[in-house]
This record gives structure tokens, C-alpha cells and sequence, in this order.
């Protein structure tokens, strides 16, 4: 083998792995707003709180979240 098909060899495998590491920073994502939805559910059921505060509290921390995952899929 030589450089460039060791090259080319590594962009494939660098582009699947990018790949797979996409899809589980999508599926992460889907879960982290099933979380919330949950969370926010349990909330309402046993407190009195403002819904639109608690959707601006909610909202922010699933961007924080998000922006954590989106940082670790790429530190990774």
C-alpha cells in the first residue's frame, strides 16, 4: 500500500466513524427531549409553577445540554 491509499484508506474510515458519531449525537439528542418532556410532566403534576417560565428553564438547560453533547462528539 502505498501513502495515498493509506490516505484514502484513513478519510473512509475517519468518514464512517464521523458518521456514527453523528447518529449518536442525533439519538442523544431525541432523548434528552423525551427526558425533558417527562420531566416537565412530573413537574406540572405535583407543582404550581408558571408554565412559561418553566418552559424558559427547561429550554435553556436542553441547549446546554445539547451544546455538551455537540462538544463531547467532537472532543471524541
Amino acid at each position: 500500500m502505498n501513502k495515498q491509499q493509506i490516505t484514502d484508506l484513513i478519510e473512509q474510515e475517519v468518514a464512517q466513524e464521523s458518521q456514527l458519531l453523528q447518529t449518536a449525537t442525533e439519538y442523544s439528542y431525541s432523548a434528552a427531549t423525551i427526558l425533558f418532556s417527562n420531566v416537565k410532566k412530573k413537574i406540572q403534576s405535583s407543582y404550581t409553577i408558571d408554565e412559561e417560565l418553566l418552559n424558559d428553564v427547561l429550554t435553556d438547560m436542553k441547549y446546554d445540554i445539547r451544546k455538551e453533547l455537540h462538544t463531547q462528539s467532537r472532543l471524541s
